[in-house]
């Protein structure tokens, strides 16, 4: 659940409809509805969702005593 609501928020604090993220992932709005619903998307589904929206995606991993590690991160080309 709580899946659902952070990717719903993504899309609307982007300023996407589901019928636009669909377009850009060339799938249907109730495809993009049913993957805002899942409570296991893959991090690749995940990646591909971020890159529709225009988000960057990190994937932290932090162990009980601080120590932290970087298993993903994507980010756009930054432009020169």
């Amino acid at each position: 659940m709580q899946v659902q609501l952070q990717l719903h928020t993504l899309r609307k604090a982007a300023g996407f409809t589901q019928a636009q993220v669909a377009k850009r992932l060339r799938i249907s709005q109730s495809s993009v509805c049913r993957f805002e619903q899942s409570i296991n998307p893959t991090i690749a589904n995940l990646l591909q969702y971020c890159k529709a929206v225009g988000a960057e995606l990190d994937i932290t991993v932090i162990m009980p005593k601080g120590r932290q590690f970087q298993l993903l991160g994507w980010r756009k080309a930054q432009k020169k």
